[in-house]
């Protein structure tokens, strides 16, 4: 505190969040930045210490709201992350005033590994498993971008003997299905790499879609890295299937019909590059042309008529249970902003 006493945590803003959270994404992928935050967040009760004549349920409470905030101005929160804000904050709401701080500190710290090991860790391995059930020996698999859910489904068929082959498709900005296919390689799966403009060329030979969401609407619609409402379209205009990979702490409680109304944006200047010597270079300078706007949307929104299933660790679900789901296992923790 400014008066000398006992100062409160600032590691949690000025080296965590500037690390992890920064516009350079140097942390994607909602499950990585929801774990990334919840580290800075337990650093950041670690270093707390309650006020004098201060109830540390309140005062903590009211001290999260700016590193929050902060790590929003750096980048929009991930559905994710504001479920597991919202959790947290809800066991800081829960913390009774005669409990002793050390205690207190204990409990949240505990709270926050039993979040991580049963929302991530557990509930990966039980989608893998899940996942694993629904794809036959021979199928090619087509993925979008980099899924480390999917890594682990791709390894459980391999262990249950079935021979697969998986196409990645990718986006140019950000590439990050260069890394998937780094992984599946390694793992002796053979893997073929397209960009996403080719994937109406080869939709054919596919058998199953399997993609990993960002995040589940009430109305069953999926919210995607931009690009997977297109794969969705062309896998129903293929009658392929459309799988969903999503942990349902990701679900939540809003309705999306499209991807205008909450979004990200992203680096407009990665998407007016072009290779082409006729054109390179044309829109350098789109800032000072007048009535020119370029926008780069980080998500998409796909609809639930166009997935087959949603794969989650408690059962294999079509979208019309998220809503069961979601008043089910967290009802108590929704109003916690």
């Amino acid at each position: 505190d400014e008066d000398g006493r006992r100062p409160h945590a600032r590691s949690f803003t000025q080296h965590k969040a500037n690390i992890w959270m920064n516009k350079d994404r140097i942390v994607d992928g909602s499950t990585a930045r929801v774990v990334s935050t919840l580290a800075a967040l337990k650093r950041f009760i670690n270093d707390y210490r309650t006020p004098e004549s201060c109830d540390l349920s309140r005062d903590l409470a009211e001290k999260l709201l700016p590193n929050v905030a902060f790590l929003n101005a750096c980048r929009p929160h991930a559905i994710a992350m504001d479920n597991a804000i919202r959790f947290l904050k809800h066991k800081v709401n829960s913390i009774e005033a005669s409990m002793p701080e050390a205690q207190a500190k204990d409990e949240l710290r505990t709270a926050i590994d039993d979040y991580l090991q049963e929302n991530i860790n557990l509930a990966s391995s039980t989608i893998a498993s899940h996942a694993a059930s629904l794809i036959d020996d021979g199928d090619v698999i087509l993925t979008f971008g980099y899924s480390a859910v999917l890594i682990e489904v791709v390894e459980a068929v391999c262990k249950g003997g079935s021979n697969i082959s998986v196409v990645v498709v990718d986006s140019p900005h950000p590439s990050s299905g260069v890394s998937m296919v780094k992984k599946l390689s390694s793992m002796s799966v053979t893997t073929y790499y397209r960009l996403i403009t080719d994937v109406t060329h080869i939709m054919h030979k596919v058998t199953k879609v399997v993609v990993e969401a960002e995040a589940v609407m009430m109305n069953g619609a999926i919210q995607g890295i931009c690009g997977t409402a297109g794969l969705a379209l062309a896998a129903a205009t293929h009658d392929t299937p459309f799988i969903v990979l999503c942990h349902t702490y990701k679900f939540c409680n809003n309705d999306l019909t499209d991807s205008l109304v909450i979004n990200e944006l992203g680096d407009a200047d990665s998407i007016v590059s072009c290779p082409s010597r006729e054109y390179f270079g044309l829109l350098d300078n789109w800032r000072e042309t007048q009535n020119l706007n370029v926008v780069s949307l980080v998500y998409d929104v796909t609809p639930a008529c166009l997935v087959t299933a949603l794969v989650t660790e408690q059962s294999v679900l079509p979208t019309s249970a998220v809503p069961v789901i979601i008043r089910r296992n967290y009802a108590d923790i929704l109003g916690q902003d």
